[in-house]
């Protein structure tokens, strides 16, 4: 006898930053023809190169200091000032992987596109994961006839091997430096088994993407 059972995913983005630095830009009226992100009160300074470096230096910078609350803290000075930005979009937020059969693996993807300038690069990973689903793959590899569940991911960036259970925390893609519309694939996958119980399967899943600064 052939059951059928039918599941949905729902994705939701959320974009982060790791807490990093708190600060003010002074900007042009239009926003777009000079910013300076960073200030300092000194006596002088200069940029320096040699090679492959560049170092750029202050003089009786008397006001850099820290203060820190909470998540947060405050760099003066800027040496220490960073100045980033992280944007993430996905094609789709819901996907169906529709009436499952014990004949053929059935799978349904989305693509997460990343752009950072951070020097320190991102992290794309699953923040929350709520609802139900089928037995999680645990050999690597979701195979038609048996009852399995799983996630692979394809792209530069993409941090697994194979089709891997979906778990909280579990990193999907990184990179330790910037990026400029980096894709990910996210390939969800599902079989069933000729005694699998019929059903209806949902699953909410929180993806977060942030940059790898940290304090």
């Amino acid at each position: 006898m052939i059951v059928k059972k039918v599941f949905s995913i729902i994705l939701v983005v959320a974009g982060f930053f790791s807490p990093s630095l708190v600060h003010c830009d002074m900007v042009s009226p239009d926003n777009t023809t000079y910013r300076i992100y960073a200030d300092a009160v000194d006596a002088g300074g200069i940029l320096s190169v040699g090679g492959i470096y560049n170092l750029q230096d202050t003089v009786g910078e008397i006001f850099a200091t820290s203060t820190s609350g909470g998540v947060y803290e405050v760099r003066g000075g800027y040496q220490a000032m960073t100045s980033s930005s992280l944007t993430m979009s996905l094609n789709t937020n819901s996907i169906n992987l529709g009436n499952l059969s014990v004949a053929a693996v059935s799978s349904a993807g989305a693509v997460a596109t990343i752009t950072t300038d951070d020097e320190s690069g991102y992290t794309l990973s699953v923040a929350s994961l709520s609802g139900t689903n089928l037995t999680n793959v645990a050999d690597g590899s979701v195979t038609a006839g048996v009852e399995e569940y799983g996630l692979a991911t394809n792209g530069g960036d993409s941090s697994l091997v194979g089709d891997n259970a979906i778990v909280l925390s579990m990193a999907l893609a990184a990179s330790s430096t910037p990026v400029y519309n980096s894709q990910t694939t996210l390939t969800f996958k599902a079989s069933q088994s000729a005694v699998s119980v019929p059903g209806v399967y949902a699953q909410t899943i929180t993806l977060q993407a942030a940059v790898n600064l940290t304090l």
